[in-house]
């Protein structure tokens, strides 16, 4: 998309992001998971597959918000210690958000409130210092 007048992908200040570890039922059962929300354009709905990233970790589950301000990215997995955050559609990036994610980023849920089942954040994510 107006690949002679612009260059992919896209890096400005105004890309932000910030995370934190959540709960959402897969399957009918609550597992952790690391949430990106991505704000600072609009982010249109096209009638592909958006995707967010973490250096080579993908999210599992990619929402844009109806108002097109935001998206929220979930994995359910560890993603790297570091990484680049990008976001874009099928295997196209088009957005290279310009602040680096690190694990200790991540805001941390408090353990005495979750249930037994879902205290491994510190196995999954990293234990705190």
């Amino acid at each position: 998309m107006f690949a002679n007048l612009v260059s992919y992908p896209i890096e400005s200040d105004l890309l932000q992001w910030e995370s934190k570890i959540v709960v959402r039922d897969q399957e009918q059962t609550p597992r952790l998971y690391v949430r990106l929300k991505l704000t600072g354009t609009e982010f249109p709905m096209f009638d592909t597959i958006p995707f967010v990233r973490i250096g080579s970790a993908h999210a599992r589950f990619v929402e844009i918000a109806e108002d097109l301000s935001s998206v929220k990215a979930y994995f359910d997995t560890a993603p790297p210690a570091r990484g680049r955050v990008e976001f874009g559609y099928d295997d196209q990036v088009l957005l290279r958000f310009p602040r680096g994610f690190t694990r200790a980023q991540v805001a941390r849920l408090d353990e005495a409130r979750l249930a037994p089942a879902l205290r491994y954040q510190g196995k999954l994510f990293g234990q705190r210092g």
